[in-house]
């Protein structure tokens, strides 16, 4: 079963993140099962995948002709807050991990973007924990408090794939 997203508002402020100038105004092609929203173009995946899977069906989704496709950089509280408001499941992976360096969360996209610093207002309380020294993906909860939180890459979820000008470098999530 596939979702799209009909709307989505635009993010970049939340952190004082700045425009990846090099691509400004670059508008890339999509695949047509992507939804262009105000802050870019999106595709929710419900077939429930472990975190690489799901990384791996967004990137399969480019080709030569469109823009590069990989799960989501959702990048502040309000951007959280839509997704929770627009997709019907209960856990949604998004593009950040610790796969690499524990601890130390990337994007899977080449943009140089600061994650949201560790207790920050978009982590749901105490997270991340790396319970067991396992969880290491990062998740949306969209069943209470649409917070992020760390869990076991493994363990199926919905996940929202975003269509974009940035190509995602496997050696952000330990490929």
């Amino acid at each position: 079963m596939v979702m799209v997203l009909a709307s989505f508002s635009g993010c970049h402020a939340v952190f004082g993140l700045e425009p990846d100038t090099e691509d400004a105004g670059a508008v890339p092609v999509c695949p047509s099962m992507y939804t262009p929203a105000a802050s870019g173009t999106y595709w929710v995946g419900t077939d429930a995948k472990g975190w690489l899977d799901a990384q791996q069906t967004c990137a399969r989704h480019a080709s030569p002709e469109t823009g590069h496709t990989h799960l989501a950089v959702l990048e502040g509280a309000a951007a959280l807050s839509e997704v929770a408001d627009l997709v019907k499941a209960p856990t949604l992976w998004i593009g950040s991990s610790d796969l690499t360096i524990e601890g130390e969360f990337r994007w899977v996209t080449a943009q140089e973007l600061a994650f949201p610093q560790l207790g920050s207002p978009v982590w749901a309380l105490g997270q991340p924990d790396d319970a067991e020294g396992a969880e290491d993906c990062v998740a949306v909860d969209l069943e209470s408090s649409r917070l992020l939180y760390d869990r076991e890459c493994f363990n199926p979820s919905a996940f929202l794939c975003e269509c974009d000008s940035h190509p995602s470098v496997e050696a952000n999530y330990g490929l």
